[in-house]
């Protein structure tokens, strides 16, 4: 009995057939013409086949390509000579744009009009550098001389002193130290002896060795105004017999051996920032706990005693007299400025000391008329 049933008879699949169904052209060919039975309009040609103008500067050997491609037609390649003839190449650099305003003689400035080129060629004529000597004779440095050169602060250093946001974080004065010194020195490494010193001569060459104080007397409580001469301080270098290996001793009451560093302006800043922290967290009315910590941060070891929390609790247990002499040989080494300046108290003649006090005059003087009405 025949099959009555229809089955269609697989057509032979050829090589052509193959690579018409691998070929995405071939697929793309087929949509257009299905489009164009389906609305009576001849499909867009793709974006290979549109007709397009090159505009602009184009090398010669891609328009060489371009029109030989042109010639050939999209399903031709183009020639493999052309192919190695075409290089790449970089763009000429873009010309500048004239100024609408501009002439053949107009001069390109940097700074602004002759009567300012004039003027800060006068300040740079003027301009020197000052030398300085640190009173630590680098000694208990790597890498920073003893002798910098120094230049006076110039309005820009003077707005960075009038930034709360710099003055309140401590960077100011690193800031001005950096612009104002000709070599390349970490500033936050200097011992704070050698930036105290650093800080008054800055002052001094930068202004006047005139610094107007006002000075409450310790006896009769009555605020006056004086003048201190900041030349007149008195600068101790370092010893010839001083140096890192000396940064020890031994305690006069217990015994207890010791070694310590000297503090720099970024252990300053640090001690700055915890008494910050600790009124935050408590207030005003807890411990000031601000000396202590900062004898353990420049403690290296008592005894072997080398972490800074065993440190602090060390601290509170040693006799006061032990105490009194650690921060005596961490605080007062034999070598800096001596900011201590003295005093007689005109309306009772009282003779008395004080430190120099770092008040907003000390980088903002007051004008001359004011210390005369003072």
């Amino acid at each position: 009995m025949a099959d009555e049933v229809y089955r269609p008879q697989r057509k032979p699949v050829t090589r052509e057939d193959v690579a018409q169904e691998n070929d995405p052209l071939a697929k793309i060919q087929q949509v257009r013409q299905a489009v164009a039975q389906e609305t009576g309009q001849e499909a867009p040609r793709p974006m290979s086949e549109a007709p397009f103008e090159i505009s602009g500067n184009v090398p010669p050997e891609f328009r060489k390509i371009l029109q030989e491609r042109k010639a050939a037609g999209p399903e031709q390649p183009v020639s493999a000579k052309a192919e190695e003839e075409y290089e790449p190449f970089e763009a000429p650099p873009e010309r500048p744009k004239k100024s609408k305003k501009a002439t053949p003689d107009a001069k390109i400035r940097v700074q602004g009009s002759d009567q300012l080129e004039v003027l800060l060629q006068k300040l740079a004529d003027k301009h020197h550098w000052e030398t300085f000597t640190f009173p630590s004779r680098s000694r208990f440095y790597d890498g920073i001389p003893e002798t910098i050169h120094i230049r006076p602060m110039t309005g820009e250093e003077e707005q960075i002193l009038a930034t709360p946001r710099w003055v309140k974080r401590g960077k100011a004065i690193d800031m001005i130290f950096q612009r104002c010194i000709r070599e390349n020195v970490p500033t936050e490494e200097l011992l704070s002896i050698d930036r105290t010193h650093l800080l008054i001569y800055l002052r001094g060459i930068s202004y006047t060795p005139e610094y107007d104080v006002e000075i409450k007397c310790p006896a009769c409580a009555m605020k006056f105004s004086t003048v201190i001469d900041l030349n007149d301080l008195e600068v101790e270098a370092c010893p010839e017999d001083f140096s890192r290996e000396d940064l020890q001793g031994v305690l006069p009451t217990s015994g207890f051996s010791y070694r310590y560093r000297l503090a720099t302006g970024a252990d300053e800043q640090e001690i700055s920032t915890y008494r910050e922290r600790r009124i935050q967290q408590w207030g005003d009315q807890s411990d000031d706990d601000t000396l202590l910590y900062r004898t353990a941060l420049l403690l290296e070891d008592v005894e072997g005693v080398n972490m800074k929390k065993e440190l602090a609790m060390l601290l509170k247990r040693l006799p006061i007299n032990d105490v009194a002499h650690l921060r005596n040989a961490i605080n007062d080494p034999p070598f800096g400025v001596d900011t201590e300046v003295p005093m007689v108290c005109p309306a009772c003649t009282e003779e008395f000391e004080i430190d120099l006090p770092l008040e907003t005059n000390f980088f903002f003087p007051r004008k001359r008329q004011e210390r005369a009405q003072a």
